[in-house]
């Protein structure tokens, strides 16, 4: 793979961009109304990763990169809502496993129809193929970040001094 430099100004350009469209985005996310009062859109990570079967509560927030006590939070909140229910782990009772339940189905349904419905309305006037690089360039970017994630957190990590 070939390295690129990148210079100031398209790093300057590219990172308001990037950050500005996150910024509109999560606010979109934070002014629509909600599914399901007193749910809010940040708990909806612990409900996709739950919908891939049930977990426990340590290992859910090691694989969203969370708080412990957040994610804790969220699975209280969404279990005091019937979306998740929490049991004992089978072989130690002080571990909670947490799984979806048929309401958290049903609410996860919404979610992807309301997220299927915004993008029908932001790329209405796009071309297909311009749909297809899209996304395929912001899994790369996703991928990329993935992979640089404990360096651009740790930066000074593995440097002599």
């Amino acid at each position: 793979m070939t390295d690129y430099t990148l210079s100031e100004q398209a790093a300057g350009e590219l990172s308001n961009t990037v950050i500005g469209t996150f910024k509109r985005l999560m606010h979109i996310r934070n002014e629509v109304p909600r599914l399901l009062p007193g749910v809010e859109p940040a708990t909806y990570p612990v409900l996709f990763r739950v919908s891939r079967g049930e977990c426990r509560v340590t290992d859910l927030a090691a694989e969203l990169g969370a708080d412990a006590s957040t994610v804790s939070r969220h699975v209280t909140t969404l279990a005091n809502h019937g979306l998740i229910a929490k049991t004992a782990g089978a072989d130690d009772k002080r571990v909670q496993q947490v799984a979806l339940t048929p309401a958290g189905v049903e609410l996860l349904a919404q979610i992807h129809a309301q997220r299927h419905a915004w993008f029908g309305v932001l790329f209405a006037d796009w071309p297909e193929q311009d749909i297809k690089d899209l996304s395929r360039l912001l899994e790369r970017f996703s991928d990329s970040v993935e992979r640089h994630a404990h360096e651009l957190i740790n930066p000074t990590e593995g440097r002599s001094s």
